[in-house]
């Protein structure tokens, strides 16, 4: 193992119950939450959240989680109107 996979791992041994913690609380607290960024700042959890999940899980219906919407990457009136609509 380098310095680098070691550092991680301390990371998320230091952090995974309060990462766990916020999960929990979405699930019980919001129906949907937004993620805001622009260009690549909202890639990361769009992609984390694509991997981890069910392909067709918006179709299916996902149980407990809360639904997931991006906003920033588009930043056309329309767009915006109709996220605040959903909102």
């Amino acid at each position: 193992m380098d310095m680098a996979e070691g550092e991680y791992l301390q990371f998320l041994d230091a952090h995974l119950s309060e990462i766990e913690t916020a999960a929990k609380q979405l699930r019980e607290r919001c129906e949907i939450v937004v993620v805001i960024g622009i260009g690549g700042s909202y890639l990361g959890a769009k992609a984390v959240i694509e991997a981890l999940s069910d392909t067709f899980a918006q179709i299916k219906g996902n149980g407990n989680n809360p639904q997931v919407l991006f906003a920033g990457q588009n930043i056309g009136e329309d767009y915006l109107y109709e996220l605040q609509q959903v909102l």
